[in-house]
């Protein structure tokens, strides 16, 4: 191309004068994240960005650019939800672990329900994900349909594995107790009364 769009050119810049200085990249960096018109700048372009679509293999189309839910406040992630989809974003990445889906979930049918969003549940692109402990054959279903309910759909347009390693329920609560959430795995891993049970492959 012989020009870019003037936000990927503020971030090549960026880039180019971190490049350039090794010695103090993350005071050049903070420093360049603070100026308004860079702010103003990828603001525009993830808008942007949340209309294209990617192709899958399966001949569906994917938004390139979703709403992460992850650590996001109870009692405020239902308005960031909102927000997005008033903004023009199409594609919603959940998951179980998160907590937040029974909230979002009510927030999707306030979309759904209020015409001035102009969106229905065919407009957008959900994805949520199967926790670790949950890995097991019969599993997965009962796991795959709390989802739903909590989010009050009749189908999500992806599922995934969250991570490729399985967990015991017990031992998995355990470590979520102690440290909460998602860094429970890697917590989890640096113990080694139950690194056995991280890498233990589960009975299918």
């Amino acid at each position: 191309h012989t020009s870019q769009p003037q936000p990927l050119s503020q971030m090549l810049a960026c880039f180019r004068t971190l490049a350039s200085q090794p010695k103090r990249p993350f005071s050049l960096y903070s420093s360049f994240l603070r100026k308004s018109e860079f702010k103003r700048s990828i603001g525009t372009m993830v808008a942007a960005t949340a209309q294209k679509n990617l192709k899958l293999n399966n001949g569906n189309t994917m938004p390139a650019v979703g709403l992460g839910t992850w650590n996001s406040e109870p009692g405020k992630v239902g308005a960031a939800v909102k927000a997005a989809v008033q903004a023009g974003y199409r594609h919603l990445d959940l998951a179980a672990i998160y907590g937040n889906e029974p909230e979002i979930g009510a927030a999707l049918q306030e979309i759904f329900a209020d015409a001035s969003f102009g969106v229905s549940r065919k407009d957008l692109f959900i994805t949520s994900k199967l926790w670790c402990t949950a890995h097991r054959r019969n599993e997965v279903k009962p796991a795959l349909q709390k989802t739903l309910a909590d989010l009050q759909l009749d189908y999500l347009d992806l599922y995934l594995m969250h991570l490729p390693i399985a967990l015991d329920s017990a031992v998995a609560q355990q470590i979520v107790d102690e440290h909460g959430g998602e860094v429970a795995h890697a917590q989890a891993a640096r113990q080694p009364r139950i690194h056995a049970l991280l890498h233990r492959r589960p009975r299918l």
